[in-house]
């Protein structure tokens, strides 16, 4: 099961995010798949067009034309799309954000780390999770995704 692919997708507005993000999972596990959006319009787009959907859904809050709260109102709503597990993967620490995306439905809340290691080691511990565990929407104690203190 450790080896079975993944497909993940991100939806962010920044292109150096698309390339640290992919050049990071690659790095971690080339069994993962990673596709992009530039933004939340791009991404239902993307995803109502696809006969293979994605295992996990990166989602950044703050984007231009559809925002990240827009697109994960708009996916839960979705019969196809509800049950994508969606990473929200964003600069906000912001209570508000945190708040309303939970209530929304997403699955887990990663704020992007500043630096590259510290990425590197968040998504090893994400995926691994995935991989073992699976992500329980709604349990609010795992909600924002943190490392364990001794790094994995």
């Amino acid at each position: 099961m450790m080896s079975d692919p993944i497909y993940a997708m991100l939806a962010d507005d920044s292109p150096d995010e698309h390339f640290l993000f992919i050049h990071t999972v690659k790095g971690i596990d080339k069994s993962i798949t990673v596709s992009t959006a530039v933004n939340g319009e791009d991404l239902l787009n993307k995803l109502s067009k696809a006969s293979d959907l994605p295992h996990i859904i990166f989602l950044d809050i703050n984007m231009p034309f559809k925002n990240g709260k827009e697109s994960l109102h708009d996916m839960r709503q979705d019969l196809r799309l509800r049950d994508i597990p969606v990473v929200i993967y964003s600069t906000s620490d912001e209570k508000s954000d945190i708040e309303d995306t939970f209530a929304l439905g997403a699955d887990m809340y990663l704020k992007k780390p500043q630096d590259f290691i510290e990425l590197e080691d968040i998504l090893k511990g994400l995926f691994k999770l995935y991989r073992e565990q699976g992500f329980h929407r709604g349990d609010r104690d795992r909600y924002i995704f943190k490392l364990p203190d001794h790094h994995i």
